[in-house]
């Protein structure tokens, strides 16, 4: 007598994602629901357009979300999730941190401290970020046999610099991925400015 095993289908259940998408309600709830501002003479009263970078909040709070419950219902999108989630989370970081930056080193006038910029919001806020950062540090299920992500798809398709860019990926140097990708863009510029029926459309954009 003889006994089958039976596969079981791959689940698309990762904790990560679902501590990004947890990590992603609790930065609605904190600058939606819960007072964000410190008081009258803080944030509210910014100088200038400092406080416009608050809009991309919303904005990478809402794309760690979508990419975290694209991973859960794909299993093809688990290699890319991390990274970009992670990329989104420094974005939301940044949004929070400058205007207080600012504020600490003396450059606005309506508020002198932290407590003054700051309310329960914000810090909320903050730490749903962090929880954005800390997602890409805790493995996710492998990929079953003969099953490629779609980070390879695209990687295969961009040649040199797909190499280039999963190199960088792997060791998780995401700050050095925006230099490369200006660097390709210039010798782009370069190359379609030596053809003669481009040239005088490129030469308008110096």
């Amino acid at each position: 007598m003889t006994t089958e095993t039976v596969t079981q289908p791959e689940k698309p259940f990762s904790l990560p994602d679902a501590i990004a998408l947890g990590s992603a309600l609790i930065i609605a709830v904190g600058f939606i629901v819960l007072p964000f501002w410190g008081n009258k003479s803080g944030f509210a009263n910014l100088s200038g357009d400092a406080h416009r970078i608050f809009i991309l909040i919303p904005i990478v709070a809402v794309l760690g979300a979508l990419i975290a419950l694209a991973s859960l219902s794909d299993i093809r999108m688990r290699p890319m999730s991390p990274s970009l989630i992670f990329i989104a989370g420094i974005f939301g970081l940044i949004a929070c941190g400058l205007p207080v930056l600012r504020v600490l080193a003396g450059q606005e006038v309506g508020a002198t401290s932290l407590s003054d910029v700051a309310n329960i919001g914000f810090y909320l806020t903050a730490i749903g970020f962090v929880g954005f950062l800390i997602q890409s540090f805790i493995k996710r299920p492998a990929l079953p046999e003969g099953v490629s992500g779609y980070n390879e798809d695209i990687i295969s398709r961009l040649g040199t610099m797909g190499e280039l860019m999963r190199f960088l990926w792997k060791r998780k140097l995401y700050w050095m991925m925006p230099m490369i990708i200006v660097l390709f863009l210039f010798a782009a510029l370069i190359i379609a400015g030596s053809a003669g029926g481009l040239a005088p459309f490129i030469y308008t954009l110096w």
